[in-house]
């Protein structure tokens, strides 16, 4: 059974996580974000890094690697 991981605790390390897995991000990082993965048998299987909100305009980034 998969398990969506939500804590903001884990944040840092999901998305460093996702920045290693895409190519032009690597080592920079986001910058600020909340990321959410998910678990499957004990392993991360996936990461979404929501980054690069910007309220005035009304966007928001989501990052997902392959």
């Amino acid at each position: 059974m998969p398990t969506l991981l939500t804590d903001k605790r884990l944040s840092p390390e999901l998305s460093e996580w996702a920045a290693n897995r895409i190519s032009h991000v690597g080592a920079a990082g986001f910058g600020p974000n909340w990321s959410i993965g998910v678990a499957l048998h004990g392993k991360l299987a996936a990461v979404v890094v929501f980054s690069e909100y910007f309220p005035a305009f009304g966007t928001l980034q989501l990052s997902v690697p392959r």
